[in-house]
């Protein structure tokens, strides 16, 4: 197989991957390869996500880089005849016990910093305006209602179009196994099943394949990212969504609900909470369980 080059190498064509592509490609005069494993982009745990770009996070200078590219992404053209948006903006986080309360105040607090607008409400404060939330055993709940729904199948191919027109390059079906290294033993460049690619920059994007890759490069440090098995389920309601319910999270539960356009999207946590820390996680894309009555 023939070794091509580049500038910079991305590994992975979720979100992240495909932001930095995007923003690389507005730079001009690079020449970016972005590498994915599936057929496609947005294919991984893009396409399972939460849907809502967060704003209110633990520090003021997260927030503020949150708060900058959820208006930035805002800005993407309508790139499949579909709303970007999704309905019923905001996002509901909800504490039971002492340590996530502390949290949530922690976080409003580094958003406020951050000019982001949150409000913390009391147990019945979240029951009177969400009746379908229990208040019993709850301490509070964080509302940011700014915080954009979105489609990540639309968000996605936003990026990546915008990525592909700015001239970045695209591999797919192409799984990164090894390096390349120079005679210092520097990184020179990644080993693909599509071939070699030399190249001296290489962003991690892989998501929850991120902390294998940094091993597999011979990284003593790694991305703080602990992939976890959860379950999501779509439920099609009876009768019509209200638009005023936001994303709810339950931080104790480690529970969430939230509307997606006609369809109700449900995840749980296991109850064992197993980290998967291989580098191969036996994540099933294409199962799909079906309940029937």
């Amino acid at each position: 197989m023939q070794t091509r080059s580049a500038d910079i190498v991305i590994v992975g064509a979720g979100v992240a991957g495909l932001s930095v592509a995007r923003a690389l490609a507005s730079a001009g005069r690079l020449r970016v390869v972005v590498v994915e494993m599936e057929r496609s982009y947005g294919l991984g745990s893009t396409s399972r996500s939460l849907g809502v770009l967060k704003r209110v996070l633990p520090t003021e200078t997260l927030s503020r880089m949150a708060d900058e590219s959820a208006r930035d992404v805002l800005t993407l053209a309508d790139p499949c005849g579909a709303d970007l948006l999704c309905e019923a903006p905001g996002m509901l986080t909800l504490a039971s016990s002492p340590r996530e309360l502390a949290k949530l105040v922690s976080d409003r607090d580094a958003g406020a910093r951050a000019g982001v607008t949150s409000s913390l409400l009391g147990p019945d404060e979240v029951a009177g305006r969400w009746r379908f939330i229990d208040p019993r055993g709850l301490r509070a709940g964080l509302f940011s209602p700014d915080d954009p729904g979105v489609d990540p199948h639309v968000l996605s191919t936003g990026l990546f179009r915008a990525a592909r027109e700015g001239g970045v390059e695209f591999v797919f079906n192409a799984r990164v196994t090894g390096f390349l290294r120079d005679g210092q033993g520097r990184i020179d460049g990644v080993v693909t099943a599509s071939g070699d690619i030399r190249t001296a920059v290489v962003v991690n994007a892989a998501g929850p394949w991120a902390a294998g890759l940094c091993s597999d490069a011979g990284l003593s440090r790694r991305p703080p990212l602990e992939p976890r098995r959860r379950q999501i389920w779509q439920i099609a309601p009876g009768l019509p969504i209200p638009r005023d319910i936001p994303l709810v999270l339950d931080a104790d539960a480690r529970f969430y609900i939230r509307p997606l356009r006609d369809l109700f999207l449900l995840s749980l946590m296991e109850e064992d909470e197993i980290p998967l820390l291989d580098n191969e996680p036996p994540f099933d894309w294409e199962k799909i369980f079906l309940i029937e009555d």
